[in-house]
């Protein structure tokens, strides 16, 4: 991360809908490593856009 700027975050449902995959798949991908993500408080995770974007760059994205 570069100093002086905030990484953004973003929800598990926000992820399926760039993907266009379901909730179970952005959470094995979480528990693959696959992404960072962050649990809150409350139970709900939120993932680094960087993340994101970075998987977007992959030629392949496993889902299973």
């Amino acid at each position: 991360m570069v100093l002086g700027m905030e990484e953004r975050y973003v929800r598990i449902r926000d992820v399926c809908r760039m993907f266009n995959v379901s909730h179970k798949a952005v959470y094995t991908w979480i528990r693959r490593g696959w992404i960072n993500a962050i649990k809150l408080p409350n139970g709900e995770y939120r993932i680094p856009l960087s993340d994101v974007e970075r998987l977007k760059t992959r030629r392949r994205v496993w889902v299973s």
